[in-house]
């Protein structure tokens, strides 16, 4: 499965490329590097995705991967400078405390590297999120191919 996902997400990213170059478009870093940094983290989070199951229980694994919005926020904040709004102090809130109700006995019964790497499929998720976010509208249909939804 974390090969799979990995050859996935390389796959769209060398089909992104045949494309961008057929179509004759400029590669300035400015439009690289969102498209590199996408394919990095999402090929990652594939990868640490798989270990995080088969070290947690789903559960946990799936609810630190939610820990996502929380590293957006904290992501657009330390690159871009954006403050959160209420909405998203909101939802950060839901997260935390859903967070402590549900894995508080289970933190104490996982190891520290496998909850290390249950939250770095959320830290990764909110960092492609960032990717995504600085491609130009036309260009977010690719957030589709690497199977992340519309972002």
């Amino acid at each position: 499965p974390a090969l799979f996902s990995t050859l996935r997400c390389a796959f769209a990213a060398t089909i992104l490329l045949l494309y961008v170059v057929g179509t004759r478009q400029s590669l300035t870093a400015t439009r690289l590097l969102p498209f590199l940094g996408a394919v990095v983290t999402v090929a990652l989070n594939g990868f640490l995705s798989v270990l995080a199951y088969r070290s947690l229980t789903a559960a946990t694994a799936i609810l630190l991967f939610y820990t996502s919005p929380l590293w957006v926020i904290l992501f657009l904040f330390l690159v871009r400078g954006e403050l959160p709004t209420r909405r998203d102090l909101v939802a950060v809130g839901g997260v935390v405390t859903g967070f402590i109700i549900l894995l508080s006995a289970e933190l104490e019964l996982s190891s520290p590297i496998s909850l290390l790497i249950g939250a770095a499929t959320g830290a990764l998720y909110g960092g492609s999120i960032l990717f995504f976010r600085e491609l130009s509208p036309g260009e977010r249909i690719w957030s589709l191919i690497f199977g992340y939804g519309s972002m």
